[in-house]
């Protein structure tokens, strides 16, 4: 895997929108970029801006350099990496999104389509186990 970025984007929403403990206006999204070679996977998560820093400064070390296909791989480092830092929480939340991007990645570079059908499930795609 050759590099990891992330962006924050805030969304506002189209009205204010509430859920009986809290009210808001927008939503920010943390996106994830994983590339190897000219390709490139896509993760995503909701959450504060906090956990773009936690990708950076603790994930993308974690993950780049290791083999793009060995995705099990990449999240049980990652994992051990947020030991002290927490996995709970904004750690969850921030490995969840690398953990998508590595997926999609692998998926692009196997040329597989990102979501199991009838013809494409488990039983059809070994390569993805």
């Amino acid at each position: 895997m050759r590099s990891l970025t992330v962006s924050v984007y805030t969304i506002p929403t189209d009205a204010p929108e509430a859920d009986g403990t809290l009210a808001w206006d927008s939503t920010t999204m943390v996106l994830v970029e994983a590339a190897a070679g000219n390709t490139v996977g896509v993760g995503w998560t909701y959450g504060p801006p906090a956990l773009a820093d936690l990708v950076r400064g603790r994930l993308a070390g974690v993950v780049t350099g290791r083999s793009a296909l060995d995705v099990t791989g990449s999240n049980h480092a990652m994992a051990d990496s947020l030991r002290n830092d927490g996995r709970p929480g904004a750690g969850a939340m921030a490995l969840s999104a690398v953990d998508l991007a590595l997926w999609d990645l692998k998926s692009r570079l196997l040329e597989l389509p990102p979501a199991p059908t009838p013809r494409t499930g488990p039983r059809h795609r070994p390569a993805l186990r």
